[in-house]
């Protein structure tokens, strides 16, 4: 299996935005209550900055997910610390692609002289705090019941690595 990062281009979007509306309609790890239009997919993945980034995941040459750097809050002190985000295709989870995008991740946060990676993690998403788990990040927070989709409270687990 050949895995291939690409800085996410517009001609990405529609691909990506089939993986991300997935996880939106189906399930409860990301807080989004509807699907994505293109405008909002363009804003959610197409970063302007920097330092901030969206890489494409190419699997056998097709897109298979994305991770994403992004900002942690908008105060010039957290300047030193990303948010990382990974969707991956739901045939493709669980293929260590995911340990694969961390690292990616990990060494372009670097590069960019960051200090602290955090996830932010729905509390029921366990395949996911696994993944980050066993990849050096540490439970740092957890917030109860800060979220409301189908009808139930859910968690967030932040988990952060200082790289």
């Amino acid at each position: 299996m050949n895995v291939v990062f690409k800085q996410t281009d517009r001609s990405d979007l529609e691909e990506l935005g089939k993986i991300l509306n997935y996880y939106i309609e189906s399930t409860s790890v990301n807080f989004h209550l509807k699907a994505l239009n293109n405008n909002e997919l363009t804003e959610t993945l197409i970063l302007n900055d920097l330092r901030f980034n969206t890489f494409s995941i190419f699997i056998d040459g097709k897109i298979s997910g994305f991770v994403q750097l992004t900002q942690h809050k908008k105060r010039n002190a957290y300047d030193c610390t990303g948010e990382v985000s990974i969707y991956l295709e739901k045939d493709f989870t669980k293929k260590g692609i995911g340990k694969k995008a961390l690292e990616f991740i990990e060494n372009y946060g670097k590069s960019k002289q960051f200090h602290s990676l955090i996830g932010t993690i729905c509390g029921e998403n366990i395949a996911s705090i696994n993944l980050f788990e066993k990849n050096g990040y540490l439970k740092c927070a957890h917030y109860k019941e800060v979220g409301l989709k189908y009808n139930h409270y859910l968690d967030v687990i932040a988990l952060q690595k200082l790289i």
